[in-house]
């Protein structure tokens, strides 16, 4: 099938092949009442028209490797699987599983539910952005590009090989669920992330902006640098090893926890939810700008008072605020508090 004319439009009110094509510079608008699939490639001129396709409630299967579309794809179906050989832009209008691969760079967007998604070719990235009321990702691949992650409701619940390739999360609600994220750094450009189950094994630094990040069930491994500079809340559980965490002007340490590695701070770090204890495997270094908020509401460490015990060397400078809260009028604040 040959198509160069400005609009063309293929319609039927069943399931629809597509054979082998090649697209000219117009549009392309394929609709269907069934599932559409394809036998032959659908090869688009450099500079193409737009590129519809819709199979109402049914999937829609394009997986062919050869697939080359320059423009905008948009898709609208159940269980939708996109290929291209090169760059795709795709927007995904479905539920199901959506599978969406290409030689990359891929930009992905509309209200997808669910997404797998590779970049053959090294170094190029995935930006996808999902509407949808939860975005589920289960599968990741770079080959060492970065990964651009926005949902209001963000859910990673699979494996991701990014090699050396940056993560980049923003979304109100975001949960590393399931799945081994190996990346070269990871970065919380916005919103909550609560890291609770699965592991993230980073080389490059994790940096927490202007947002929030829970650890829980999950394991944060041989990540060689935190830079925080809004909320970094330790879970209770899972373990978070790096070898410097640095708390900026700006950010907070907080929760309950162990953290393996080194703590420097100019910004406040906050042992538990009033109170609490955090454990740290490495030295305690706090600058002349830093703050240290410990909170005492009884005799018990942990349960009536904040602790932060280090198992290295502590620096203390900057401010140490002790907080009173629940009424407790203690008879002496010593050692034995704080």
């Amino acid at each position: 099938q040959t198509c160069a004319l400005p609009i063309s439009a293929i319609t039927n009110t069943n399931a629809l092949i597509l054979g082998a094509s090649t697209v000219g510079s117009g549009t392309l608008n394929v609709t269907a009442g069934g599932a559409i699939t394809q036998t032959g490639a659908v090869i688009q001129a450099p500079n193409g028209g737009a590129v519809s396709i819709s199979a109402g409630a049914n999937p829609i299967t394009l997986t062919n490797a050869a697939n080359d579309f320059t423009s905008t794809v948009t898709a609208i179906g159940t269980n939708v699987s996109l290929n291209g050989a090169n760059a795709l832009t795709a927007v995904v209008n479905s539920i199901g599983t959506n599978v969406i691969n290409g030689g990359g760079p891929l930009n992905i967007s509309g209200t997808l539910t669910n997404l797998s998604s590779t970049a053959t070719i090294g170094g190029s990235g995935i930006t996808a952005t999902s509407s949808a009321p939860t975005f589920t990702v289960t599968g990741l691949t770079t080959n060492n590009g970065a990964a651009n992650l926005t949902s209001n409701h963000l859910v990673i619940a699979g494996n991701g090989a990014l090699g050396t390739g940056v993560l980049t999360t923003n979304g109100a609600a975001q949960t590393l669920q399931s799945g081994a994220i190996t990346a070269g750094a990871y970065t919380l450009a916005g919103g909550a992330m609560t890291l609770a189950g699965g592991s993230m094994t980073l080389t490059g630094p994790l940096t927490v902006s202007p947002a929030t990040l829970l650890t829980g069930g999950a394991t944060v491994v041989n990540g060689p640098t935190a830079n925080v500079f809004g909320t970094f809340n330790l879970g209770g559980t899972g373990s978070t090893t790096l070898t410097n965490t640095n708390v900026l002007a700006g950010g907070l340490l907080t929760g309950m926890g162990t953290l393996t590695g080194n703590l420097n701070s100019s910004g406040t770090v906050a042992p538990g939810n009033s109170p609490g204890m955090i454990n740290v495997v490495g030295n305690f270094t706090q600058n002349a700008a830093g703050m240290l908020n410990m909170e005492v509401g009884g005799t018990t460490a942990g349960a009536g008072h904040d602790r932060i015990a280090v198992g290295g060397n502590t620096v203390l400078d900057g401010t140490l605020n002790v907080l009173q809260f629940g009424g407790y009028l203690p008879v002496q604040i010593g050692r034995a508090h704080v």
